[in-house]
């Protein structure tokens, strides 16, 4: 049931978002792929989980979508991309710049820790 709403609401909110006339850069695309990239490889990391019987998720959102053995990683993970996607596109040239450099901080520290602990990306 809940990967079903995220996948309505999602996309919703998405396509809400970028509806908002706001001028996107080429600064503002390689910004987006860092980040989707990073996520590319938390996914993976996060579904290592499920190989460790010591590990559960322990992020608070990922863990309430996802259980803390790891299911629906991919879908999970391609709607936070576009949600960031379309967060970012509805925010003004400085909020966006800020918002993508943030989240692409938070999430490199989540990876980081992710790989300290022994996640691997397979």
């Amino acid at each position: 049931m809940r990967c079903r709403v995220g996948c309505i609401v999602c996309p919703a909110l998405l396509l809400l978002c970028a509806c908002t006339p706001v001028k996107w850069t080429k600064q503002d695309t390689a910004r987006e792929l860092a980040y989707a990239s990073i996520i590319a490889v938390d996914a993976r990391q996060t579904a290592d989980i499920r190989n460790h019987d010591d590990l559960v998720e322990k992020g608070p959102i990922a863990r309430k979508f996802l259980g803390e053995n790891p299911e629906n990683v991919e879908a999970y993970f391609v709607g936070l991309g576009l949600l960031h996607y379309g967060i970012s596109r509805s925010l003004k040239p400085g909020p966006r710049r800020t918002f993508q450099y943030l989240t692409i901080l938070l999430n490199s520290g989540v990876v980081i820790n992710n790989w300290r602990i022994g996640l691997n990306v397979k």
